[in-house]
């Protein structure tokens, strides 16, 4: 559960720490991710009079264990009486994907294997990362407010993608030389990264290898990397490892919603039917986590080296431009592709802080006046 603080009425020593999105909110903040659409986002998400100010996150096994835990969450909250003290404006529910495609984002792609590790938490298997970060504010020795200790920035992004349509891109632009299914399992490849098995593209260029899909001991070094792995995929620009001295700002999680493409869907080669990623990031700080990331990173057509171009997945260019990348033709580096379609279109979304459960205990669940909200959303 995440919530500004002022939407609690607690006293003014327990203001989160300053942080400049955080203060505008992710509505005011999106001219400077390029999101220049706002809109056609959520409405929930695009009025400036009605904020979300609350984001619970239930997770279960089923959706009978999440319906019971959100049913128990309405009334510790009293939902739906004259009593209530939040306010519930927006339910998205999300799914595992089925069979094979468990733990894969709707592009097809093994998702959450990059992200670097938490200080003081063992690290995974196969993952010796070069930037270890601490993504909470402040520690025992640390000032600041005792009750932000072990607390986060948290994002939330309401992203939609248009698999038919990506699909779609990587046969009409299969890497040339070979047939033009492979081609294209090796542009999408050379986009994003990793194969779809989660094995970096940088540990097998050539082809699809499942027994290398949770490496993350990988740096991008040595005669060829940018041949191996371009500038731009989206793990190199969202994760730049060696490619920068700056550590990678976040640690992220997704999981989708909507329904499988369905044979329509195929033959239109067109989207039809809702579905994408809740995307959610913790870092110290919005402006040096997420913001970086995205603006900095993602956007920036000369990160990590000039004229790389943008982020295939995520980048946004702003109205007037069209996409561009280079780095995927075999015999041209600097031979450029272009995207004349976003395949992931944010639809909305927040900025909360996310408070330590030392906070909810000690602080929030004591304070003087019971917290009310005028919007919660339920992920």
């Amino acid at each position: 559960m995440s919530m500004s603080v002022q939407q609690l009425d607690l006293p003014e020593q327990f203001a989160p720490p300053v942080d400049e999105p955080f203060d505008m909110g992710q509505l005011r903040d999106a001219p400077s991710l390029n999101d220049i659409d706002t809109e056609k986002w959520d409405p929930v998400f695009n009025d400036p009079g009605h904020l979300v100010h609350v984001l619970i996150t239930v997770t279960g096994d089923t959706h009978a264990t999440v319906e019971r835990e959100v049913a128990a969450i309405d009334v510790i909250f009293e939902v739906g009486t004259s009593q209530a003290s939040l306010t519930e404006v927006k339910r998205i529910r999300g799914d595992v994907r089925p069979g094979d495609q468990a733990g894969h984002e709707h592009f097809g792609y093994l998702d959450g294997i990059s992200n670097p590790p938490i200080e003081g938490v063992p690290p995974t298997p196969n993952c010796v990362p070069p930037f270890p970060r601490t993504f909470v504010l402040f520690s025992e020795n640390d000032p600041g407010p005792v009750w932000a200790r072990d607390g986060s920035f948290l994002v939330f992004r309401y992203l939609f993608q248009l698999v038919p349509e990506f699909d779609d891109y990587l046969l009409e632009n299969a890497h040339p030389g070979m047939p033009k299914e492979l081609g294209s399992k090796l542009l999408g490849a050379k986009l994003v990264g990793r194969w779809k098995s989660g094995a970096p593209i940088d540990l097998s260029p050539t082809e699809d290898n499942p027994d290398l899909a949770l490496r993350n001991d990988f740096l991008y070094e040595g005669p060829g990397n940018e041949r191996r792995c371009p500038l731009g995929a989206h793990i190199r620009k969202t994760y730049p490892r060696d490619d920068t001295t700056t550590p990678s700002p976040i640690l992220r999680r997704g999981i989708p919603f909507g329904p499988e493409v369905t044979p329509e869907e195929r033959a239109a080669k067109k989207t039809l039917h809702d579905r994408g990623l809740l995307f959610v990031c913790y870092q110290r700080s919005i402006a040096s986590g997420f913001r970086t990331v995205q603006r900095g990173w993602a956007n920036d057509t000369n990160f990590p080296k000039d004229q790389t171009g943008f982020d295939p997945i995520i980048g946004r260019c702003g109205a007037g431009r069209i996409r561009t990348m280079r780095g995927t033709h075999p015999d041209d580096m600097a031979k450029e592709i272009s995207f004349p379609t976003e395949f992931v279109v944010p639809r909305g979304g927040e900025y909360f802080f996310s408070p330590s459960i030392r906070a909810l205990g000690e602080v929030i669940a004591l304070s003087s006046d019971p917290p009310r909200s005028s919007g919660c959303c339920f992920a």
